[in-house]
């Protein structure tokens, strides 16, 4: 074999080792893509999740949700709660500064006196 004929045959074979190495390489960057694009997707589903828990979060801070007031009042801190929060009691008991108070929130409800029963 003569030298321009050994040549090429290892610039064949150089050139194969090299299409198959770049075939490779475009396969894993198709495969990197269709993962991104899985994950994007699992991340926008996650933030709409999140944006409507937002949303949700903050109609039970304000305690409205649609038409309905979930809020209740707590005579102790003066602050509106939901009404899950506040303990009603049948008779006034005093808060710390004295108020005469019929409700508490769970913050609030150390104050409240042992003997006092809820409605």
């Amino acid at each position: 074999m003569s030298q321009i004929e050994t040549s090429n045959a290892i610039a064949d074979s150089i050139s194969t080792q090299y299409a198959s190495i770049m075939d490779s390489l475009i396969e894993a960057c198709n495969r990197l893509e269709e993962t991104n694009a899985a994950l994007v997707a699992e991340r926008d589903i996650a933030n709409g999740e999140r944006d409507r828990a937002i949303v949700e979060r903050d109609a039970a801070r304000q305690g409205v949700i649609g038409d309905v007031d979930f809020r209740s009042y707590c005579e102790c801190c003066s602050k509106m709660w939901h009404r899950e929060y506040v303990t009603w009691f049948q008779r006034p008991f005093q808060n710390r500064v004295g108020a005469s108070c019929n409700s508490a929130c769970g913050v609030c409800f150390e104050q409240v006196p042992i003997d006092q029963e809820p409605l």
